[in-house]
């Protein structure tokens, strides 16, 4: 999905370019929140990655939103779907709220580790990550069965690697060395 991600982004700037000129940022998120949770569904995702369905019969999906959703993200669908982008729709949300949280200096800090974290660890972590990254982190955390032991933490590009294969790796090459 990096391709979808950077064809997202082009969309998400433009929509919160209008957003911010036109004070609906908040309006927009909700919006798009709401149609992510459908256009996540398997059976329109697999709809909109269909080769077969053109794009009138794709456009049709657009029929099925509330009609309170706003023309400026209705038509952005439209277009999405003439460009033979619909797959990408479902990325859209979340780079759009990246996107958000970017300009507010908000950083995400992606987190698996071997066991889920207790909410006692999961603060202790945000307020480290703040503190070394001097600003607000949004954590956000998955289990790894591949981690035998301990966590990864990945903001932006700089990665932490507190895991026992970490360990290992590293002392097997001070070893072999």
């Amino acid at each position: 999905m990096e391709i979808c991600s950077k064809i997202a982004e082009r969309y998400a700037r433009a929509l919160l370019n209008i957003g911010e000129k036109e004070n609906r940022v908040k309006e927009f998120r909700d919006t798009l929140s709401f149609i992510n949770k459908i256009f996540n569904r398997k059976m329109v995702r697999e709809f909109l990655f269909n080769p077969v369905i053109t794009v009138s019969e794709k456009k049709e999906i657009l029929n099925l939103l509330p009609e309170g959703i706003s023309v400026v993200i209705r038509n952005l669908l439209e277009f999405m779907i003439e460009k033979r982008r619909s797959a990408c729709i479902p990325t859209l949300y979340d780079v759009y709220s990246s996107l958000i949280d970017k300009s507010k200096g908000v950083k995400h800090a992606y987190v698996r580790s071997a066991t889920p974290l207790s909410s006692r660890d999961r603060i202790l972590l945000t307020n480290l990550i703040e503190r070394k990254s001097g600003g607000k982190v949004k954590l956000h955390t998955r289990v790894d069965k591949s981690i035998l032991a301990g966590f990864k933490v990945r903001v932006e590009d700089h990665i932490l690697d507190a895991t026992l294969n970490g360990e290992l790796s590293r002392i097997s090459k001070v070893v072999l060395k």
